[in-house]
C-alpha cells in the first residue's frame, strides 16, 4: 500500500488537525495544515475508514496559511495553529463549534444562536502556564513526547511572564530539578511560582526564584496566608490553583456574563456548580440577593469562602459528581429562606471540567432553575450536556456564544444560555 499520497486540506478538524482525502475516498487528517494547501504527505497511520498523515512538501499554501511567529512552532507542543491567519482561526472556530452543536441534536438551528467568537490579542496574552523542568532546564514538551524543548522566547506568552520565564532560567540553571513550574500573573501585573518536584525543592533554589516572583509556592504547601496570595482587584487566588489563562478574555466573558444576567434573568437566587476559587462567583455575589456556591477541591474551597467573606452566598465542598446531595439540600434550604419554597433558582451556572456535567444533567432538571448558563473549554463535550439539557423539551437553547481563551492553538470557551420553558 502507498505509504505517501498528493491531496488538498478542505476542512479542519476539531482539534487543530487539517482534513484532505485519498483518492480512495477516505479521510486523511494531517496536522499543521490550512484549509487550501495542496501537499504531499508521508501517511503515518493506516484504517479502512481514516488515515493519518504528515507533511512533506507544501506544493501550493492555502489562502489563510501564514508564516509561524515562533521558531520552536511544530516541534513545541503548544500552539499548533500559528501557520494559520488569525481571522481564519476565529472563523474556524465558530464552525467547528456549530458542527459539534448540529451533531449532537437536530432539534435546534445552533448556527442562528451561536454569536461570532470574541476575538483575542493573538498573540502575548497568555497569563498563566506551565513550564517543565529538567535537569534544571526549562521549556515545553515536544508534540506527544516527555521531552523537553528549551525555549528562549514563547510569543504567546505576556511579557511578565516572558520576563519571569527568562528569569527563572538564571534561577534553575545551577540546579538538576526534575519537575515542572505553574507561572502566573494577577491583574495587577504581579507574578507567582508554584514549584513542583517529587525531590525536596531547596531553600536557595526558592530565594533565587524569589528573585524574580512576587510569590513563590512550593508543591505540598497548602497553607494559606497573606504572602501567598495573588490578586485580582478584590479576588484572591494562588499560584498552582486553577485560574483563566487569559485576562483579557476573562475579563470579557465576565462582563458578557454581567449583561446577560441583568438584561435577561433575575437576580434573586443563583448556584454555581464547579465554582473554583471564586473567579465568576465574586461577580455573581455582587449581581445575586443570595447564592450557593459548589466546589471540589478543598483548597479551591478555602480560597472561595475568603473571596465570599461578606457576601450573602452559601460555600459548599463537596464532590459534586459522586456526592451531589449537599447541593440539592442547600439549593432547597436557599429557596425555603427566600420564600420560594417551589420555586427553582433564577440561575444554575456551571463550569465544569473536561468531562463535563456528568450527572448534574438530569439533576438541574430536577432543581428546575429559570436559567442555566453553561461554560466549557472543550465544545465536544459542552455540545452534549447542551443536548441533554434541552433533549426532554423543558428548556430552550437561547444563545451561544464562543470567546477565543487560546489563540495560536484550536481550544476556545463556550458559554451557553438556556431558559427553562413555560408548559
Amino acid at each position: 500500500m502507498n505509504s505517501e499520497a498528493h491531496i488538498k486540506i478542505t476542512d479542519m478538524a476539531f482539534g487543530g488537525d487539517g482534513i484532505g482525502r485519498l483518492d480512495d475516498g477516505r479521510v486523511v487528517f494531517v496536522p499543521f495544515t490550512a484549509p487550501g494547501d495542496e501537499v504531499n504527505i508521508a501517511l503515518t497511520e493506516q484504517k479502512k475508514t481514516y488515515c493519518r498523515g504528515e507533511i512533506r512538501q507544501i506544493i501550493t499554501p492555502g489562502s489563510q496559511r501564514t508564516e509561524p511567529k515562533c521558531p520552536h512552532f511544530g516541534t513545541c507542543g503548544g500552539c499548533r495553529w500559528q501557520h494559520i491567519n488569525y481571522p481564519a482561526q476565529l472563523a474556524l472556530k465558530r464552525k467547528m463549534l456549530v458542527s459539534e452543536l448540529s451533531k449532537k441534536t437536530k432539534n435546534i438551528d445552533f448556527d442562528k444562536i451561536t454569536a461570532q467568537i470574541e476575538p483575542s490579542s493573538p498573540y502575548a496574552y497568555r497569563t498563566a502556564a506551565r513550564v517543565q523542568v529538567q535537569k534544571g532546564k526549562i521549556g515545553f514538551f515536544q508534540e506527544k513526547t516527555n521531552t523537553i524543548v528549551p525555549i528562549s522566547q514563547c510569543p504567546v506568552l505576556s511579557s511578565r511572564l516572558q520576563e519571569l520565564v527568562t528569569g527563572l532560567k538564571t534561577a534553575l540553571a545551577p540546579t538538576k530539578l526534575d519537575g515542572f513550574l505553574e507561572i502566573s500573573e494577577d491583574f495587577d501585573g504581579l507574578t507567582g511560582v508554584s514549584i513542583h518536584s517529587e525531590f525536596k525543592v531547596k531553600i536557595g533554589l526558592i530565594e533565587r526564584v524569589k528573585r524574580y516572583a512576587d510569590t513563590v509556592l512550593v508543591d505540598g504547601n497548602t497553607k494559606i496566608d497573606e504572602e501567598s496570595f495573588m490578586n485580582g482587584h478584590g479576588f484572591f487566588y494562588i499560584p498552582g490553583e486553577f485560574v483563566q489563562k487569559n485576562n483579557e478574555i476573562n475579563r470579557k466573558l465576565k462582563k458578557y456574563l454581567e449583561k446577560l444576567i441583568r438584561t435577561d434573568i433575575g437576580t434573586d437566587t443563583f448556584v454555581e456548580l464547579f465554582a473554583g476559587s471564586g473567579n465568576l462567583t465574586h461577580l455573581l455575589a455582587d449581581l445575586f440577593k443570595h447564592g450557593v456556591a459548589a466546589e471540589s477541591s478543598h483548597l479551591s474551597s478555602e480560597l472561595l469562602s475568603r473571596n465570599l467573606a461578606g457576601k450573602s452566598v452559601k460555600v459548599i465542598e463537596t464532590n459534586l459528581y459522586k456526592n451531589p446531595r449537599q447541593v440539592l439540600a442547600k439549593t432547597a434550604d436557599m429557596m425555603a429562606r427566600t420564600g420560594h419554597p417551589n420555586d427553582g433558582p433564577d440561575l444554575i451556572i456551571a463550569d465544569p471540567p473536561r468531562a463535563g456535567l456528568k450527572n448534574w444533567s438530569k439533576l438541574i432538571h430536577d432543581i428546575q432553575p429559570e436559567n442555566v448558563i453553561l461554560i466549557s473549554c472543550y465544545p465536544p463535550v459542552f455540545a452534549y450536556d447542551a443536548n441533554r439539557i434541552i433533549e426532554d423539551g423543558k428548556y430552550d437553547a437561547v444563545s451561544i456564544r464562543p470567546f477565543d481563551m487560546f489563540p495560536q492553538t484550536a481550544h476556545f470557551e463556550v458559554v451557553g444560555h438556556f431558559t427553562k420553558l413555560t408548559m
